[in-house]
């Protein structure tokens, strides 16, 4: 094994700068005589595109425009203005003519060359192979939709009329600037990569979906006419809904909120924000909230009086228990005089009734049943009859596979757990071994190893050898003129894989630092260094 070799050079004050040269270079250029397939002389449209399909397979097509549209590649004529199925004749595809929508869904392209498409409106390209989408030549672009391919990018601004677009399922990461196309009014953007998105001109959008991206931050502050805004499973700590008082449906599903401020949205109808950390939700401005998603949180009580339009609520997952819920079941708005009960999803499934904390007794459900609200499992909707009166302690059992150790947290006798205790699962594994799992019977908990006193419980942690363990050695070499150490790992000569060390120098009298290098990397201003290869 090579080791990784750290050298720190101390030397006197007075050291040597350094120039660098470089030679000048003239550029000559001449005309290109070479023809691209992105240009053409014609005035008429046309687009061109490759299918993986083999020539004899069939492809449904739409081709809409005037009498000017012709098609090459296809064994049967055309049939103008509507989607049919066709046989190919070749791989490529050619169309001519006045084109202005064009519905090519589900027909295994590769490529596709908007050439010269002045009347397109409409392109329709889902579902596809396509890598990249040039739509520089397509002003007319009313509405696009690109999902499910595998474009990581897209230039939206030489469409300034776009109004519909959809590139949900791609690989996109980075920003998606929005800016360029201030007529937009419907974005579906949902499980990319994305990083950003850049809304400050979209003034006039009404619907956007960006689930399941990277986002750390949303500002939809110039969106005023926004109504439904989808943002679950990114990564934000915050977002500013004041200025979208049209706002009618929005989820936060999770993300990393610790509060939010509805009380500019006297339009809200639902309400998604389960999967956060907030321990209080305010609706107490929302009087047309009619569905209400708040489970796992923090939550311990739910003010509802407010909100006479609420008919469902799912809130498992949450603290709700003891008077605090019972406040929140009796300011449910009363729906006796309803036909319909209200549903009230107080648990997900019976098999998570020991790691929900919440806790509802059968004098609970009474209550609620009295103002016609029914708790229920929501993943099965079936009725929840409620617990049965507590003991004042349970039993824990705790097995611990090999290569490790586990605990429960903040227990100190596992024999005599108090009632409706809430016990983290601490689980620690051996140098070279990670977590494999963590079962409460047969539930699976390892991403929320979480469990609640209801029920005497065995809980069984296992481990497993980690494949990408290595270690490698770092020795240390200093130069005259002072000491240095590296902190971080008790042997150097075994430092396991993405450690972070850091050198400590003390330069003697009339000496100070040079330079620090790991490797052949210049360190000397972090003065830290992440162990993974050889060097």
């Amino acid at each position: 094994m090579r080791q990784k070799t750290i050298t720190l050079v101390l030397l006197g004050l007075f050291l040597v700068g350094g120039l660098l040269l470089a030679n000048n270079a003239m550029p000559f250029f001449r005309a290109s005589t070479r023809s691209s397939s992105s240009e053409t002389t014609t005035k008429e449209g046309l687009i061109k595109f490759t299918t993986a399909k083999k020539v004899g397979e069939t492809v449904r097509l739409g081709f809409f425009g005037d009498e000017t549209v012709k098609v090459e590649g296809l064994k049967e004529p055309i049939e103008l203005n509507r989607t049919t199925e066709y046989t190919l004749a070749s791989q490529e595809i050619v169309i001519h003519g006045n084109i202005t929508k064009l519905d090519c869904v589900i027909a295994k392209i590769t490529s596709l060359e908007l050439i010269h498409c002045p009347v397109l409106q409409q392109l329709l390209c889902s579902k596809n192979l396509l890598t990249s989408l040039d739509l520089s030549n397509c002003p007319e672009l009313v509405w696009l939709t690109c999902q499910m391919n595998k474009l990581t990018s897209i230039d939206l601004s030489p469409c300034q009329k776009l109004k519909t677009f959809d590139i949900h399922e791609n690989l996109l990461t980075g920003d998606l600037d929005l800016s360029k196309v201030p007529g937009l009014q419907t974005v579906y953007c949902y499980d990319n990569k994305l990083s950003s998105i850049n809304f400050s001109k979209s003034v006039d959008l009404w619907k956007c979906h960006c689930d399941n991206n990277r986002l750390t931050q949303i500002d939809i502050s110039a969106c005023g006419k926004v109504i439904e805004f989808w943002a679950s499973g990114n990564q934000l700590t915050e977002i500013d809904l004041s200025h979208n008082p049209y706002l009618s449906n929005f989820y936060c599903t999770n993300n990393q909120l610790t509060e939010i401020d509805l009380s500019k949205l006297p339009l809200l109808k639902r309400l998604g924000a389960s999967g956060n950390k907030f321990t209080k939700i305010d609706v107490s401005k929302n009087p047309n909230l009619q569905r209400m998603f708040c489970s796992n949180n923090l939550l311990t009580e739910i003010d509802l009086s407010n909100n006479p339009k609420l008919d469902w609520i799912y809130c498992y997952g949450n603290r709700l228990r003891g008077e605090g819920l019972i406040r929140t079941i009796n300011s449910l708005p009363d729906r006796k005089s309803s036909f319909k009960a209200g549903l009230f999803g107080i648990h997900e499934k019976k098999e998570n009734l020991n790691i929900d904390p919440n806790i509802c007794t059968k004098s609970d459900v009474a209550v609620a049943k009295a103002r016609n609200w029914t708790p229920k499992f929501t993943e099965t909707r079936e009725e929840y009859m409620g617990a049965e009166p507590f003991k004042d302690s349970y039993k824990f059992t705790l097995e611990v596979g090999e290569n490790g150790k586990a605990s429960f947290e903040d227990v100190a006798d596992y024999n005599s757990v108090p009632a409706g205790k809430i016990v983290k699962v601490l689980a620690q594994p051996n140098e070279g071994f990670r977590l494999d799992s963590i079962y409460l019977g047969t539930l699976n908990i390892t991403h929320r190893p979480m469990v609640v006193a209801k029920d005497d419980l065995t809980v069984k942690v296992f481990f497993i050898k980690d494949p990408n363990y290595r270690t490698y050695a770092v020795n240390l070499t200093v130069g005259e003129g002072g000491t240095a150490s590296i902190e971080g790992a008790e042997n150097l000569a075994k430092v396991a894989k993405g450690t972070t060390l850091t050198v400590k120098v003390t330069p003697n009298e009339k000496y100070e630092l040079d330079k620090i290098f790991a490797g052949d990397k210049d360190i000397t201003k972090t003065k830290t260094f992440e162990v993974n290869s050889d060097t």
